[in-house]
């Protein structure tokens, strides 16, 4: 089934299963699903399916949707007057952000089913929900072998976590790359490098909500680079020079010095074109590597030389 206003298809397995899977429960619709019917002497479960008339009020669950067990039904049918009416079944408790399908046919469960005794069940979160516990479970006895399974809502990384420009904590794990469950506080602070363009505001504070959104509580501070400063021990050294040096053979591990180069942020380095020749094979990063400082003494990169090495990641001739 395609569902109306989107070009979302459905199994039919999703069709009045007790679920809106289209935007506006479509799928879920009396004129869709109430054209089923049942043979004589069957009843007719909620979800449309057919069971026979021995089946209903059983103490067992055989609709799939737990329907043929309910208690207003069987005490009327029985003439019990029980205030409860037992099912030797298992109960969902509607969780957000959880589905629930049976393990071999797939389909899926109401929020508030019963599941049938010894049946075994997948379980799936909404995107923006993590799952917690296993993925499956099943019903034994009455009785769900697992009750420790959640759905968490987390919120996905925040864009500060890959900005050159800062840096973060998370509370929940401190590595804010992964994603972060609901509640977890995010500290933003200025990376190294980069300052705050203002004393008063060093550092942002943020909140996963229950939306799975960064909720702001402190705004980040404006973080702008440093630029190179000399040191007053070193004066002669100036913090934004590199060395670029360079490999003439694919399999050779010597690099002689070629040129100097000078930063112009944390990923770009300028230098003189006649740092590179026509040949083709030396237009690649991989034959060259940036030296941090003034240095011009040739080095092995498989023995101990003391520079600190970076690699180049492209080359553009700017004429």
């Amino acid at each position: 089934m395609q569902c109306p206003r989107t070009n979302r298809c459905l199994h039919w397995s999703n069709v009045c299963d007790g679920v809106g899977d289209c935007k506006n429960a479509e799928d879920e619709d009396k004129n869709i699903c109430g054209v089923t019917f049942c043979a004589s002497g069957s009843f007719q479960c909620q979800s449309g399916s057919c069971i026979g008339k021995d089946r209903l009020c059983d103490h067992n669950a055989d609709c799939f949707d737990g329907s043929d067990e309910m208690p207003a039904i069987c005490r009327q049918k029985t003439g019990s007057k029980a205030v409860e009416w037992f099912t030797k079944s298992c109960a969902l408790v509607p969780k957000q952000g959880m589905r629930v399908t049976d393990y071999f046919s797939q389909l899926s469960y109401k929020q508030d089913a019963q599941v049938p005794d010894q049946s075994i069940v997948e379980i799936t979160c909404d995107d923006g929900y993590r799952l917690f516990g296993s993925n499956i479970n099943s019903c034994d006895n009455g009785a769900w072998e697992n009750n420790l399974i959640s759905c968490v809502r987390y919120c996905e990384p925040s864009p500060y976590s890959r900005s050159i420009a800062y840096s973060t904590k998370c509370s929940d794990v401190g590595d804010c790359n992964e994603g972060s469950l609901m509640d977890t506080e995010m500290l933003v602070s200025c990376a190294p490098g980069y300052e705050s363009d203002s004393a008063d505001n060093l550092v942002g504070h943020h909140v996963c909500d229950e939306n799975g959104e960064w909720t702001v509580v402190e705004a980040n501070p404006i973080c702008t680079p440093i630029c190179g400063v000399k040191s007053p021990h070193h004066p002669g050294i100036t913090p934004w020079t590199v060395s670029l040096f360079q490999r003439t053979l694919p399999g050779d591990v010597i690099y002689t010095f070629k040129c100097m180069g000078t930063i112009l942020s944390p990923f770009i380095v300028i230098t003189a074109d006649a740092c590179f020749s026509e040949a083709a094979e030396a237009y690649s990063p991989l034959f060259f590597k940036v030296v941090e400082g003034d240095h011009k003494i040739e080095f092995r990169e498989d023995e101990d030389h003391g520079y600190t090495l970076h690699n180049l990641m492209e080359i553009h001739i700017v004429t």
